[in-house]
């Protein structure tokens, strides 16, 4: 019978997380703009998605202060969906995030 190395939890832990910090700095190294890459600067007929011509200016408002159940980041369908059902079930706390203009995702 052989005889396999236990190792603890917090062990195998830290070396997924090392396997996961070498992984990133592999894929960001790998172009040497890093995160800068997904920035984008539309110019000639795309440029005219840049911005929303439908969004009216944010008003100023002093920020929230308070306890959800759900959290959503990001209005998109799914959030829509997901917190319907939710609701459905009970969930009377929930919250969703969206810096757009609106919610709904990017339907234009």
């Amino acid at each position: 019978m052989s005889q396999t190395k236990t190792r603890k939890p917090q062990e195998f832990y830290d070396e997924v997380k090392q396997k996961f910090a070498q992984e990133r700095d592999l894929r960001l190294n790998f172009r040497p703009e890093g995160t800068q890459q997904f920035n984008s600067e539309l110019t000639g007929n795309l440029a005219r998605y840049e911005v929303d011509t439908y969004a009216e200016p944010a008003k100023p408002r002093e920020p929230l202060n308070d306890f959800v159940e759900c959290l959503f980041i990001g209005g998109g369908f799914s959030a829509l969906l997901t917190s319907a059902r939710l609701r459905e079930k009970g969930v009377e706390s929930i919250r969703i995030v969206e810096r757009g203009a609106d919610v709904g995702g990017t339907w234009y």
